[in-house]
């Protein structure tokens, strides 16, 4: 594989950026009849080894290598999803497809990596973390691809969110063995195009702040639009209830609730007088 140094140059800043010389060990545990393979980068007078499991979690930024260089170079699986958006509970479809002239291997136990993506997920620092597949034992036996070769699989995903599919996948390899047994020539790692799961909307209160508003004798009380107007209260008036102005009723994780997180709304808490009223009157 050949690369231009402006190339490499662009690789090796953002692996700086990815933190990938900040890589720590993940785990001492050693799987066997599991393939490892050892990478080593250096730039400038910093170098790096990396020790991969294929079979266990691989970190963000060492996924990142691997896929800007598949990049350059499009590897030869080509993963796709039948549509980019799902309904909740509706089946998804993903095409494996080996797009070059000569055969491919790839998975065992688990064929695939299913990804989702979570901005604040502290274990994944680019987003996509890995959804948990079968517990194996054994490594099991590749599924083998010839040139050309597709195949389907269903996916049942029941949680809304954004996903992905990523395969490791190896050429070269010996019929009938594992992976790490196989004297595969080289390995790459293959990702699908995003898709999106629709949340189920069975227990959801709302999907917008429009969907939300105050009800109550003193509007303290934040629910849906639908149920506003029946929301039966006391009539006292507590000083507090003026502060709920600021905070906003809205839709947040699709539950009708006051946004108490707004700076004015805290500030305007903070310059009352301490509370004095039991539980069960707390503005909801």
């Amino acid at each position: 594989m050949q690369f231009s140094r402006q190339q490499l140059e662009e690789v090796a800043s953002n692996l700086f950026s990815t933190g990938f010389f900040e890589i720590t060990e993940l785990d001492n545990e050693l799987l066997a009849d599991v393939p490892s393979y050892t990478l080593k980068v250096t730039v400038g007078d910093t170098t790096r080894y990396f020790n991969w499991v294929v079979l266990k979690q691989t970190p963000a930024s060492f996924t990142y290598l691997l896929k800007e260089f598949n990049k350059i170079n499009p590897g030869a699986l080509i993963i796709s999803s039948d549509k980019q958006e799902y309904s909740a509970n509706e089946q998804v479809k993903i095409t494996i497809k080996n797009n070059s002239d000569k055969n491919v291997f790839f998975g065992g136990c688990n064929e695939y990596d299913l990804q989702r993506y979570d901005p604040t997920a502290e274990y994944a620092p680019d987003g996509w973390g890995y959804i948990e597949g079968k517990q194996c034992v054994w490594e099991g036996l590749p599924t083998k691809l010839t040139a050309g070769q597709s195949i389907e699989r269903d996916l049942n995903i029941t949680e809304g969110g954004t996903y992905r599919i990523s395969i490791s996948y190896a050429d070269g390899c010996l019929d009938g063995k594992p992976l790490s047994q196989a004297n595969c020539r080289s390995f790459s790692i293959g990702n699908s195009d995003e898709f999106i799961i629709g949340g189920s909307t069975a227990n959801f209160e709302c999907n917008t702040n429009a969907d939300c508003a105050a009800g109550g004798c003193s509007s303290q009380v934040c629910t849906t639009k639908e149920l506003a107007p029946s929301i039966i209260t006391t009539c006292e008036y507590r000083s507090e209830y003026a502060c709920l102005g600021l905070a906003g009723c809205g839709c947040i994780q699709n539950k009708c609730q006051w946004d108490k997180d707004k700076p004015a709304y805290q500030q305007c808490i903070t310059e009352l007088p301490s509370p004095n009223y039991p539980d069960s009157q707390q503005p909801q």
